[in-house]
């Protein structure tokens, strides 16, 4: 999943090829907890405005948008490879 805000309006692309590879199509719990991280992002926008979005640098965006997804009730219904993915993801925007 991909979330982008261009002209005042927010997006959230689903990559099928992507979301089937990983296994993450037949799992509502993974979908919903995708949307949950795609949303932190909006969520982020629209509190900080865009340039502090901006300001905020690629790595501080998904750790944040990373930790909403992790601390959604979702997460933990989620299955364990998936849940490896994500703590892969997060570890790979830390410094």
């Amino acid at each position: 999943m991909q979330w982008s805000h261009k002209e005042g309006k927010s997006n959230i692309k689903v990559n099928n090829k992507q979301m089937k590879y990983y296994g993450f199509l037949d799992h509502s719990n993974e979908i919903i907890n995708c949307l949950v991280h795609e949303y932190g992002h909006e969520d982020d926008l629209r509190s900080l405005g865009v340039r502090g979005y901006k300001a905020l640098g690629i790595d501080e965006q998904e750790r944040r948008a990373t930790n909403k997804q992790i601390d959604h009730s979702t997460f933990d219904k989620t299955r364990s490879y998936f849940r490896g993915v994500v703590f892969d993801y997060l570890k790979q925007h830390s410094n």
